[in-house]
């Protein structure tokens, strides 16, 4: 699978001569938890313009499979706590973990990452945390990952705040590796910043 990380910044300049950037005028699908396949959360803090939030929801419609939700939701909590309260209060079976810069716009990237959910897998984009004593650790990034509900549980319902061990999200990966729990982490062959 190819994943091609796109700076929805970059997008946007392109974009918002025709397009209008307020997020509130791009529809999604919304299918209620029972019947959806997966809920696409992003986390965005008030430094985020209108503009790139406008733009994930754009390519999120053009690329988004049947089934599945979008949250953007604007915190004032880091990713880690939010991350954190989103799981406790979810009621989608599974779900997908995304930057609100971070689209993954290959053909059927969703459906693969939502397809290994289901397959009970963690998978997701590679990370490692440079700036600990694990820096050589991979892990499942949360800029681009997905879970089921059922493989959370079964991992104990880690918290996803940063650790001395751990990046934001690693513990999901350590507790992975814990159990033997399937990881998959199809690296992205392309960056734009």
């Amino acid at each position: 699978m190819s994943w091609l990380s796109r700076r929805i910044e970059i997008l946007h300049a392109r974009l918002a001569e025709r397009d209008d950037p307020r997020p509130e005028s791009i529809v999604l699908p919304d299918p209620a938890p029972e019947t959806a396949r997966a809920v696409i959360v992003s986390f965005y803090m008030d430094n985020i313009r209108r503009g790139v939030v406008a733009a994930q929801r754009r390519l999120l419609a053009r690329f988004l499979p049947d089934g599945v939700a979008v949250r953007q939701i604007r915190t004032a909590m880091k990713h880690g706590p939010a991350l954190d309260a989103f799981l406790a209060a979810n009621r989608y079976r599974t779900v997908i973990v995304l930057d609100i810069d971070c689209v993954p716009i290959a053909e059927g990237a969703l459906e693969r990452l939502i397809d290994g959910a289901e397959a009970g897998r963690l998978i997701g984009t590679a990370s490692c945390a440079s700036h600990l004593a694990t820096e050589r650790h991979p892990f499942i990034g949360p800029f681009g990952m997905a879970l089921s509900m059922e493989l959370y549980d079964r991992l104990g319902r880690p918290s996803c705040v940063a650790t001395a061990r751990g990046d934001v999200a690693e513990e999901l990966t350590f507790a992975a590796e814990r159990i033997g729990a399937p990881i998959e982490w199809p690296r992205p062959n392309s960056f734009c910043r």
